[in-house]
């Protein structure tokens, strides 16, 4: 595994300089410029080991029930009878 340049921790990006010259980097210490598009192609991100957490709420479907609301509606009739 490789070590960040700025820190002991793990190294999870490489900034690869040239084709035989990268630099690698924790994700706290990636330099903002990387994050742009502009340099983004030179950024290698690193094969990460999956953690998959499950969980009851995940396990459930949640349905969403549709609630229609009927809005009374004026007869014009009764308005002109009581005239």
């Amino acid at each position: 595994m490789a070590t960040c340049a700025n820190c002991p921790n793990e190294a999870f990006f490489i900034y690869q300089v040239t084709d035989s010259y990268g630099i690698d980097f924790c994700s706290a210490h990636v330099p903002n410029f990387l994050r742009s598009e502009k340099y983004a192609a030179s950024l290698v991100t690193l094969d990460l080991p999956v953690v998959e957490e499950t969980t009851e709420t995940s396990k459930k479907k949640k349905s969403v029930e549709e609630v229609v609301e009927e809005t009374p509606t004026e007869d014009p009739e009764s308005d002109d009878a009581s005239n």
